[in-house]
């Protein structure tokens, strides 16, 4: 546990929230990288139990980033077989 004094205020004995281990998630099924620049983002997807990843470049616009959202969440249903 950590304890923190500051000053004028009473020590804490609590737990910080990030320090307490607890599962984040269950199984992991895939994994996403964005490399964001101002022009473009590169986004790469790598799955579980699958070899290599898949990775493309969209503009870096609301509407691009609007379907990107929509693409990934298509593909986690995918992933999971939903």
């Amino acid at each position: 546990m950590l304890c923190h004094q500051i000053r004028g205020l009473p020590p804490t004995t609590a737990a910080e929230p990030h320090t307490k281990e607890e599962p984040v998630m269950a199984k992991v099924s895939s994994w996403v990288g964005l490399d964001v620049h101002k022009k473009d983002i590169v986004v790469a997807v790598v799955v579980a139990g699958e070899r290599g990843f898949v990775e493309w470049t969209v503009p870096h616009t609301k509407r691009s980033i609007a379907k990107l959202s929509t693409k990934l969440h298509a593909h986690q249903r995918l992933a999971r077989g939903t």
